[in-house]
């Protein structure tokens, strides 16, 4: 029976849209998480914060304009604002000369020595301690995934159930960054997205006819992308949170076995999101959780099987929603 469901005019059409249509729509409640990510990273991270109203003169003469956060008998910790970065410091208490709160509001037409003390306690990888002080991220983990979308009506629901365990999966994740400042930084990910299930499902054929079968279906979905990333560190200086936004490009193989194999391919643009937190082990070693959404969508695909190769164009107004959600874990490295 499903011979023949293979053999009929269309079915290759059929597959490939049917396969297809649960991807469809991107959710409303995601499209919200993607705006508010961006709104989110971009306020935290790039607002530009006020000048230090601190100044911290060190024994060899050097004179720091920052806001000291933190003193005791052993050292001092402070922040720099330089630009649109935070860099959080400290320096050893037997280094200090002097230093003084409220510098700004106590000399108030010092403008010319605080404009010089900004830029000699700029900070710098060579100054900077913890997390700040490294240029180099490798980024490496693997978690839970699920592409958004509602499934199709009008299936029967032993095909409904079966792409709707298509719909989750794991996914693996590679991303190297290169900070060109002790903050900011940009880089390069790579992510793979599978899902595989294998059923005995009820389809329509092209004649109407209803027919049963064993259908196993395999979906994968390759990123590659680059992307600009902020991070800020933890009071320890160790921890950080991270955010990343990039684009790049999907490639999307889905691998059908029923009485005989079919593919469809496809590959379009890619915009993602990424949130993290690493948790230090070691000065060079952390443990990272990772939650991303990554958004794409598809107008056209190619279709091969037993004596057929057809790229189809989807009408105007629909398209296949590559969308998902990840949640991972993993190591860091930072060097």
């Amino acid at each position: 029976m499903l011979k023949r469901l293979v053999k009929c005019k269309g079915y290759h059409v059929y597959f490939a849209s049917l396969a297809f249509d649960n991807f469809k729509n991107i959710h409303p409640h995601m499209i919200k998480f993607f705006k508010i990510s961006l709104i989110i990273g971009t306020l935290g991270f790039l607002s530009k914060p006020a000048i230090g109203q601190d100044l911290l003169i060190t024994t060899g003469g050097d004179s720091i304009r920052c806001e000291i956060v933190r003193e005791n008998a052993v050292e001092l910790v402070y922040k720099i604002y330089d630009n649109y970065e935070t860099s959080k410091s400290f320096i050893l208490r037997s280094k200090v000369a002097s230093f003084q709160y409220d510098y700004a509001s106590v000399n108030p037409t010092s403008s010319d020595s605080a404009s010089a003390a900004t830029s000699n306690g700029k900070v710098s990888f060579r100054t900077a301690t913890g997390v700040y002080s490294t240029k180099w991220r490798l980024a490496m983990g693997a978690g839970a995934s699920w592409r958004l979308a509602d499934l199709p009506s009008g299936v029967s629901a032993s095909y409904e159930d079966h792409l709707r365990k298509l719909n989750s999966g794991y996914q693996y994740h590679l991303d190297v960054s290169r900070f060109l400042s002790p903050a900011m930084g940009i880089g390069l990910k790579y992510a793979l997205f599978r899902s595989s299930n294998s059923d005995e499902v009820t389809l329509t054929a092209a004649d109407g006819q209803q027919v049963r079968g064993i259908i196993d279906e395999t979906v994968s979905v390759h990123l590659i992308g680059g992307f600009w990333t902020v991070r800020n560190a933890s009071m320890n200086g160790d921890n950080a949170f991270l955010l990343k936004v990039g684009g790049g490009y999907q490639f999307l193989r889905d691998e059908l076995e029923a009485s005989i194999p079919a593919v469809a391919k496809g590959n379009t643009w890619a915009l993602f999101v990424d949130l993290g937190y690493d948790l230090a082990i070691t000065p060079w070693l952390s443990l990272g959780i990772q939650a991303s959404f990554i958004a794409g969508d598809l107008k056209s695909f190619k279709v091969s099987g037993e004596n057929i190769r057809q790229t189809l164009e989807l009408p105007k107004g629909e398209k296949v929603s590559l969308n998902r959600l990840e949640l991972s874990g993993g190591l860091r490295f930072n060097l």
